[in-house]
């Protein structure tokens, strides 16, 4: 699946995420290489892994390849739909840019990774499929056993809903926002 980057403190790798006709269609993608000196345009996609245990297959270089749901349910959303919207989008995206069982690449491209969040043409944010605020409270009120915050309205719960999110909860967060040129939610 990955050939070794020939420099992995100045080559990456880039995904391209293939449109599809229908929301149904499998996810496609394929690698390409690309250097830190001049990269050309992409996006990265800033997002949490998810639970390592709910795992899906895309096709990634005409081989099956397993993502977590998360990165799943991102791709299908981010990718263009429709028989006239046929362009292809590339992006950074960690877990499948980066050869994970390379622990020598996995490194040197985090340490990179500052760099490349820099040099995206913008950083997009997947916050994770959407849910009513309800889903939170519900999921909440089961974990914990009471609801929180019986005062307040729907509308302040369905902001502060947001919050909850795991993206919000990642140590990289940071970074990665505040290293783009911009940032799309």
């Amino acid at each position: 699946m990955y050939t070794s980057l020939q420099d992995p403190a100045s080559h990456f790798r880039l995904v391209i995420l293939h449109p599809a006709l229908e929301d149904s269609d499998d996810i496609k993608c394929t690698l390409q290489y690309a250097d830190l000196n001049n990269p050309g345009e992409f996006e990265a996609l800033s997002y949490a892994w998810g639970d390592q245990a709910e795992k899906q297959t895309i096709t990634l270089n005409n081989q099956k390849f397993e993502v977590t749901s998360n990165l799943a349910n991102a791709l299908r959303n981010l990718r263009n739909l429709g028989p006239h919207n046929r362009l292809a989008r590339t992006f950074w995206i960690d877990a499948i840019c980066i050869d994970q069982r390379n622990e020598i690449e996995r490194n040197a491209q985090v340490r990179r990774m500052d760099v490349i969040y820099e040099s995206a043409r913008e950083v997009v944010v997947w916050l994770g499929r959407y849910s009513e605020p309800e889903d939170a409270l519900g999921k909440f009120e089961e974990q914990y056993g009471y609801e929180p915050f019986p005062q307040l309205t729907y509308d302040t719960f369905q902001k502060m809903s947001l919050a909850l999110k795991p993206w919000f909860h990642r140590l990289w967060v940071f970074q990665e926002v505040s290293l783009a040129r911009k940032v799309v939610l």
